[in-house]
């Protein structure tokens, strides 16, 4: 049997998650997506270019994007997950992402969706499924124009376990440092 830590509550943690993102991203609380409510909704826009001696002489621009989506409650099941999931192929990519234009302007080169959902757990084997088992990916212009995937992170406090999809590989292990390192 697994030992219950049960440090804090989904509520102590979404507000310090929100902390860590405030200085860099735009944050809304409380945001819709068709007929659902995020807890919050944080933007990130970065662009990077180099130019020889001005700027007007660029030489190259990439711009990259990521889309999070935060939902923290008691329990998190797995119709949580699939209708973030159906929301980011439906409403979020098209309108979000994409601006509601065709494909992506001239210097894109990535758009990321991420999903975190906080639950003080336990998390059941289908959630965790729902999680690991979220795909979404979609090129523009045969990447020309870059790309835009889906990543899934669940957090439980009950276990201090974090869950996520493969692309969000990165972020799991970040998550997993970060959830040791708090008291």
């Amino acid at each position: 049997m697994r030992e219950n830590y049960s440090f804090m509550d989904h509520n102590e943690f979404f507000q310090k998650l929100l902390a860590t993102y405030r200085d860099s991203y735009n944050i809304e609380e409380n945001f819709r997506v068709g007929n659902n409510i995020y807890d919050a909704y944080a933007f990130l826009d970065v662009s990077t270019s180099r130019y020889v001696l001005v700027k007007k002489a660029e030489i190259w621009r990439t711009d990259c994007y990521e889309h999070v989506f935060i939902t923290h409650r008691e329990q998190i099941v797995p119709d949580d997950i699939y209708l973030w999931e159906d929301q980011v192929a439906s409403d979020i990519e098209p309108r979000l992402v994409r601006g509601g234009e065709a494909t992506m302007p001239k210097d894109h080169m990535s758009s990321f969706v991420t999903g975190v959902f906080i639950t003080n757990g336990p998390v059941d084997v289908d959630t965790a499924n729902a999680v690991r088992d979220v795909r979404f990916y979609k090129n523009y212009k045969m990447s020309l124009r870059g790309y835009c995937q889906a990543r899934a992170v669940l957090i439980d406090l009950k276990y201090r376990r974090v869950y996520g999809n493969r692309a969000a590989h990165d972020m799991v292990k970040d998550l997993r440092k970060s959830m040791r390192s708090l008291k």
